[in-house]
């Protein structure tokens, strides 16, 4: 009775282990991918605060500014960033990206310069930038325009 007992137990012991080795899914079987970079950011997006350092620039110096990224054609994306200035002033901006989706970042190139910025999506239709200009952070908050 013993060794039955015993017998049984070792065998439901047994196949709970085949089971949990055999039947368990794994990362590689989700159906779903993950949003990139590079599809997210496809639109117009409004600044809504863009600071340097800890001074803010909207309402000061920055009257209003925006930027459009077109999707992906090949290895790179157009963009056009505009930006009206307190004093009446507007700047444009155009050039190509290119999105390292590891480390979630955008290198802009306009007019032979280059620009890394990195990406955070708070929402479907925020966004943040984060960045260095002459030796100062940049953060920068953006809505997607409707």
């Amino acid at each position: 009775m013993k060794t039955n007992f015993l017998k049984i137990s070792l065998l439901t012991l047994l196949f709970g282990a085949f089971s949990m080795f055999t039947l368990t899914s794994c990362d590689k079987d989700d159906d779903t991918t993950p949003d990139l970079v590079k599809t997210k950011i496809v639109g117009t997006w409004d600044f809504t605060s863009f600071k340097v350092g800890t001074s803010e620039y909207m309402g000061t110096i920055v009257d209003s500014a925006s930027v459009t990224f077109e999707a992906y054609t090949g290895a790179q994306g157009d963009f056009e960033q505009t930006l009206v200035y307190a004093d009446g002033e507007q700047e444009e901006i155009s050039g190509k990206y290119t999105v390292d989706e590891a480390k979630k970042e955008v290198k802009m190139i306009a007019d032979g310069e280059t620009e890394i910025v990195k990406i955070s999506f708070t929402s479907s239709d925020k966004m943040e930038w984060k960045t260095t200009q002459d030796g100062k952070q940049v953060v920068a908050k953006t809505e997607r325009r409707d």
